[in-house]
This record gives C-alpha cells, sequence and structure tokens, in this order.
C-alpha cells in the first residue's frame, strides 16, 4: 500500500524538479522549503533553498523548483503560472506525503518570492507551521525589469495585463 501511495506521489511531482528525502520510519516531521530568485550566473537549475539543512537528518524534506526558470527567461517565478498553478500543485503532494507519513508536524518555509508562495500556501494548507523570511507581497513592486521578463515569457502579457494577472495574486 505504501509503496503505490509513494509511486502516485512522484507522479505528482514529476512537473517540478525536486529534492525528497524520505525517512528511514514513519511518523517524523515534514518540512518544506520553497526557494526565492535564482542567480543564472552563480547557480546552476535546479535551484534549492538551504532553509531546510539543519533538518535533513531529522525529518522527511522537500525542495521544490519553480518550473517557471526552466524557460530560461526569467530569475523569478514567484510559483505562479497561468493554467497549472505550482502552489495548488506543491499543496496537494504536502497533503499526499502526509497522508502517506502522518508526520509529526509540518514545516513549510520560504524566503522572498519563496516566502510569497508559502503566504499563499497558508491559505491552502492551515494544519502547518510557515517560517517566512522577508516575503514579497506586491509583486509589481519588484524590480521591474524582472517584472517585465515575467511578463513576456507567461505569454507575452501587455503592462495591463500583468498588473490584473498580479492583483490576483495579491495577499
Amino acid at each position: 500500500m505504501r509503496l503505490a501511495a509513494v509511486r502516485e506521489l512522484l507522479a505528482m511531482m514529476k512537473a517540478f524538479r525536486t529534492l525528497l528525502r524520505l525517512p528511514i520510519s514513519l511518523n517524523t516531521p515534514l518540512a518544506c522549503s520553497l526557494h526565492g530568485a535564482f542567480n543564472r550566473e552563480s547557480l546552476k537549475l535546479p535551484c534549492f533553498a538551504p532553509h531546510l539543512s539543519v533538518l535533513r537528518n531529522a525529518a522527511m524534506t522537500v525542495d521544490f523548483c519553480d518550473p517557471l526558470l526552466y524557460s530560461g527567461e526569467v530569475n523569478v517565478g514567484w510559483f505562479t503560472l497561468q493554467k497549472d498553478d505550482p502552489i495548488s500543485l506543491i499543496s496537494q503532494c504536502i497533503k499526499h506525503i502526509s497522508s502517506i507519513n502522518s508526520p509529526t508536524m509540518k514545516l513549510i518555509t520560504g524566503n522572498s518570492s519563496g516566502g510569497f508562495a508559502c503566504l499563499r500556501m497558508s491559505k491552502i494548507i492551515n494544519d502547518a507551521d510557515y517560517f517566512i523570511m522577508n516575503p514579497q507581497t506586491n509583486l509589481l513592486n519588484y524590480y521591474s525589469w524582472a517584472v517585465e521578463n515575467y511578463a513576456r515569457c507567461v505569454s507575452g502579457l501587455s503592462e495591463l495585463d500583468i498588473e490584473s494577472f498580479f492583483n490576483k495574486f495579491q495577499l
């Protein structure tokens, strides 16, 4: 039964580049991390946030890489897309992991754009603890060049379209 559930989880996670560390035993804490902006000059994909390094030996950890970064055109995607919302999919994965593992606690961390994603996720998964560092709360206030790159990458959104698109994610 557990093997079938793990296979189902892996199929769900196929949309993401993930780093998943399974615990030796059941009923251990579950920790999830969402990264911030990505520096293409100094890092290679997939990128993962370092927040969980202290928990790696004591918990099941799962790190998600924003799928929009693989477009090659952006360094930040805020875990948002026009369709197949990554936050909904990540939330489903976390809920599925929880149904398999019965974690003693859930900790979800993120900084900057990953902090924005955590704030959105907190509306979906309300039985977790969140450690959110300097979250972005208004995406239009981020660097204009990054917002423009994002708009072009997502589907050629105009300046007006990007404002209405981002407004649906305002917290």
